[in-house]
Order: C-alpha cells, then sequence, then structure tokens
C-alpha cells in the first residue's frame, strides 16, 4: 500500500517531546522527517490509495521518519506499520505520566475543547477511556506494539531525561537508528518546546481557525489581506496560561493510577525510569 513506508517512526506520546524530537532530527544529515509533523497515514484514509509519504528530497542514505501521536493509543495502527515494513523502529517519547496529563488537559483548554475544570475531571470517577488518561497508560498502549514488534525495534526518548542531560539523550536515540552522533545540540531546546497559551478573545479565535480550514473560500483580496495579518492577529490574541501546578492530593491520586503502568513497562523492558513520584513502584 504505501510506496515509501518510514524507516521509524516516533508514535507518541502526546505532550512529551514529539514536538522537540521531529525538529531535532529533522535536522540530521542522515535523516529526512516528513514534510510536516502529524502526516496521520496509518489513520487518515487508511485502506484507499495512499502511495508514498511526503518525504521530499530524501537521498538513498538517508533514514525516513514521520511523528504521528495519535498512533499511540489506537489499537490498528501497529498492524498496519508492520504490514507496511516489518522492520519499522519505534520511537516512543515518554514524560512523568502525571506531568503528561495534566499538560494534556491545558492544552485542551488552548484549543478550546476542553471546557470542564480540571478539578471537575479529577474529582469524577476516572474513565481510562477518556483522552486525558488513555495517553499516559503507557504498558496498555506500548503492549499492542509488541504484539508485532519486538523489544528491540522499541526505544524510548525520556523528556525529562534529555531536560537534563540533553545531547547525550539524543545521541542514545541516534544510535537507536543507526546514524552518526551529534557533538552538541541540533537546535535550542527553548525553541520547540510550546509554552501553555489561551486566548484572549475565544471568538476571534474561533474566526481565525475558521478562515485557516476554508480559506479558499474566501474571496481573494479579503483572503490576501487577512493572510497577511494572520499572525500578527494570532499572536496578540494569545496569552500565557497563569501558572498551575497539582496539588499534591491530585499528584498522589494520578501516582495510584498510573503506577502499576509504570511497574509493568519497566519490568518489560528492564529499565528504571527518572520520575520522582513512581520512585517506591520499582
Amino acid at each position: 500500500m504505501l510506496k515509501s513506508p518510514p524507516d521509524f517512526i516516533i508514535a507518541g506520546a502526546p505532550k512529551a517531546g514529539s514536538s522537540l524530537l521531529y525538529e531535532l532530527l529533522r535536522q540530521h544529515s542522515e535523516i529526512k522527517m516528513s514534510v510536516g509533523k502529524e502526516p496521520n497515514i496509518y489513520l487518515n484514509n487508511w485502506g484507499n490509495d495512499i502511495t508514498e509519504y511526503q518525504f521530499e528530497g530524501v537521498s538513498l542514505n538517508q533514514l525516513k521518519g514521520e511523528a504521528t501521536v495519535g498512533y499511540f493509543n489506537n489499537r490498528d495502527v501497529p498492524q498496519r506499520i508492520y504490514k507496511t515494513n516489518p522492520k519499522t523502529k519505534l520511537i516512543f517519547c515518554l514524560r512523568n505520566p502525571i506531568d503528561r496529563t495534566y499538560s494534556h488537559y491545558w492544552h485542551g483548554v488552548k484549543g478550546m475543547y476542553e471546557k470542564r475544570s480540571w478539578e471537575n475531571i479529577i474529582e469524577q470517577e476516572i474513565n481510562f477511556d477518556e483522552y486525558l488518561f488513555s495517553h499516559s497508560l503507557y504498558n496498555t498502549n506500548i503492549n499492542h506494539f509488541l504484539e508485532y514488534f519486538s523489544v528491540k525495534n522499541i526505544h524510548f526518548f525520556i523528556l525529562e531525561d534529555y531536560e537534563r542531560e540533553g545531547v547525550s539523550i539524543l545521541n542514545k536515540t541516534l544510535s537507536f537508528l543507526g546514524v552518526k552522533d551529534v557533538s552538541h545540540n541540533l537546535i535550542q531546546t527553548s525553541e520547540i518546546i510550546n509554552k501553555g497559551k489561551t486566548y484572549k478573545n475565544v471568538w476571534l479565535q474561533t474566526l481565525l481557525n475558521w478562515f485557516k480550514t476554508n480559506k479558499r473560500f474566501v474571496p481573494k483580496y479579503v483572503r490576501k489581506q487577512l493572510s497577511n495579518q494572520y499572525d500578527y492577529i494570532k499572536k496578540a490574541n494569545e496569552t500565557e496560561i497563569p501558572n498551575s501546578t497539582l496539588t499534591e492530593k491530585h499528584r498522589k491520586m494520578l501516582m495510584s493510577l498510573f503506577s502499576d503502568e509504570v511497574k509493568k513497562l519497566s519490568k518489560t523492558f528492564s529499565i528504571e525510569f527518572s520520575w520522582e513520584d513512581f520512585r517506591k513502584v520499582y
């Protein structure tokens, strides 16, 4: 089905450093990342005539890679990847699942699709099918990939380790892919990590989102004017989300939810994660 499948895939998890790793690998001379993050090839229109990825200007000596976090908790994706390329290498970006869950909540607030208060979510009976929690079930989701791929085909890029150690952690990922190490960071981390932001005027942002999706239907002279001002208006309408930290009570609640997942994943891959909240699970 895929004429030119990727050699490796960053398959999640959301809000755990996938944008950062995509940009880092995009700078490497021996790697060609797909045009744009989140191509969703193994999700959208699967079964139709999908013939190739967009790997613009790829050379024979370059590895082809893509990053789509939506693959992480989709049960159909592992088999689809395996059928197109059983030798695919899989990279999972992970972070403390407690922080990942909370960050995902604020991402939803920013995206204007999350209207509930955090307290309302966490104080209710937890539904593990809920998007906030399902993406933090690391062992459960990765086990679906282990039905088709061996442990040797899987690598973890731990966000906290990269933030602490930098290039040495990146080089472990490069070694897994079989490309040359780098002696310094390829790009400044601060340029990539998305700061939590929301919007001063929700209706204005809704209008901007509509324009971005439907601008081909807008009269040409209006489209040109708005296109020239789009980035300026969008930036002017943004405001940083006030610093908000989890209460100790909520951290403990989430720790109890995810501790078994962390313990099982640690055992399967014979690694000990550096997340302070889960020290006692080993």
